[in-house]
């Protein structure tokens, strides 16, 4: 039986690491991001952005052994058999060996083509573009090395440990990607400082497993076992697919129809937006192995529980930031990079709702991954990629703003997500009386209230110093939080709040 007081504190230690390591990776682009558009110019920064993505669906094509790993672990937290968690990892390097040619063969067709992809690209930027998708197919080859102990540290409830490692490697490859445009080896170097910090992190990474996990090796696994891993490797694999194209195709779809600098004035505009996406998911991540464990006890009323209170704070953290974004994004864009790289106050507002929208989603898909059922997810995330690409490319032709256009594409065809994936929760928990539902009326009344008012008076505030920025931005967000926690929480999810934070135990003394 799980021990809920050790789950509550490793999930409070796994969530803090991982957002520490998110503000870091937010400080390092914030300075490393200026200093590459300025090297590379506008085209260029856009064609990297778009490689970056483009390139993703590679990385998808290793089978996503890994990613089956770290879910077939979580759901084994409790299990004494050390052996199986072996054989897991045999058969985690068991399918990525399988899939190795499917991934160049995939990589050096998206690194040909890509040049073709991006609408307006010089003709003297095509062999740097497909340099850089052939240095990133390199770096996806190697992620194993990386992923494998990052995985079991996921799937073991300990990824706190390996905070170290994951700074160190974003400090680096910042560090290096500015040193590389610097001496003027364009993306080319960029995209190599990706391989060096790879590299460098799984060797850290697999030391830190050895010395906690001292168990952890490859053995061989049964016939049986290994189609069984296969299988939900291939779910997870057709599922990366979506999910690249659920973050990223916005991008694939704006590059394709415009050029490479709107692409560079989209990534500029939505990034401090995309912080709430990589914030949660984070902060989620921290909590989804100890719910694995529950799940794989099916402990589901504990387990539907849990997902209510993720689902609440999701949406609490996720109408403050965003009503952060709508009150100061413009400033921060035209401080950090210039007003010619803002798209817009109506296209930012349209972005936070793309991005909350995306926020439930990603919640109820990390919930599925951990009942081991993918089926449904994969088929409908497939589906409602389809007609979120059409939607979007027939609505960013029609509209005036083609930024606007695309936006709502998109949220229309992720609707399909919206109200799927909660009946397939529902349905993996065996609750038939909804529990795990928030109720939604009273969130959706507060987050109209405040990204209205956000939204308003972002259009008729603007800062023009960074210290004026962070003074005014500082309390807002304290004024932001504490008005949410007393007016948009009802007293008993204030006091499941306050009863989690009560239930952290720093040192594990009783």
């Amino acid at each position: 039986m799980a021990n809920t007081k050790t789950l509550t504190q490793h999930a409070y230690l796994n969530t803090v690491a991982n957002l520490l390591n998110y503000v870091v990776t937010m400080i390092v682009w914030l300075v490393v991001n200026p200093l590459l558009l300025s090297y590379l110019g506008s085209s260029l920064f856009g064609t990297w952005k778009y490689c970056q993505r483009l390139l993703s669906y590679a990385e998808a094509a290793d089978g996503r052994a890994t990613q089956a790993l770290k879910w077939t672990l979580a759901n084994k937290l409790v299990s004494d058999d050390t052996d199986a968690k072996r054989r897991d990892i045999g058969c985690a390097l068991g399918v990525w060996l399988r899939f190795l040619p499917f991934l160049l063969l995939l990589g050096g067709f998206l690194s040909w083509i890509s040049p073709y992809l991006i609408r307006g690209l010089p003709d003297e930027h095509f062999v740097l573009a497909r340099l850089a998708c052939t240095l990133l197919v390199l770096n996806v080859i190697l992620m194993p090395l990386q992923s494998i102990p990052e995985s079991v540290l996921i799937g073991m409830n300990v990824s706190y440990k390996g905070f170290g490692a994951r700074v160190f490697s974003i400090v680096l490859t910042g560090s290096l990607m500015v040193c590389a445009v610097f001496i003027g080896w364009s993306i080319i170097g960029v995209a190599a400082s990706l391989v060096c910090a790879t590299l460098s992190q799984g060797i850290i990474l697999t030391y830190i497993v050895k010395r906690n996990f001292p168990w952890v090796g490859v053995s061989k696994p049964g016939k049986k076992e290994f189609h069984k891993f296969f299988s939900f490797s291939v779910w997870i694999f057709a599922w990366t697919f979506v999910a690249r194209f659920i973050l990223g195709g916005d991008v694939i779809v704006l590059g394709w129809i415009t050029s490479p600098e709107m692409v560079t004035s989209y990534v500029f505009t939505i990034y401090a937006i995309q912080m709430i996406i990589g914030f949660i998911g984070f902060a989620v991540g921290g909590a989804t192995p100890g719910l694995g464990g529950l799940v794989g006890q099916k402990q589901f009323e504990k387990a539907s529980a849990v997902r209510s209170e993720i689902m609440v704070n999701s949406w609490l953290l996720t109408t403050i930031i965003g009503s952060m974004v709508l009150l100061w994004n413009y400033s921060f864009v035209k401080l950090w990079v210039g007003t010619e790289q803002f798209v817009g106050f109506t296209e930012t507002l349209l972005m936070v709702l793309l991005v909350m929208q995306l926020i439930f989603i990603r919640n109820d898909g990390f919930i599925i991954d951990l009942t081991l059922r993918l089926k449904w997810k994969v088929l409908l995330g497939i589906f409602s990629c389809v007609i979120s690409a059409i939607l979007a490319y027939i609505f960013a032709v029609k509209f005036s703003s083609s930024v606007i256009g695309l936006v709502v594409g998109f949220i229309t065809g992720r609707a399909i997500l919206t109200i799927a994936y909660p009946m397939i929760v529902s349905n993996a928990f065996e609750i038939k009386n909804k529990q795990h539902l928030i109720p939604i009326i009273r969130p959706i009344i507060m987050t109209i209230i405040f990204f209205g008012v956000s939204y308003y008076l972002g259009k008729t505030i603007e800062v023009n110093g960074w210290f004026s920025l962070i003074a005014y931005a500082t309390v807002s967000l304290v004024l932001l939080t504490v008005s949410m926690f007393f007016i948009g929480l009802s007293q008993h999810q204030r006091e499941k709040v306050m009863m989690r934070i009560r239930s952290i135990n720093f040192m594990g003394r009783s």
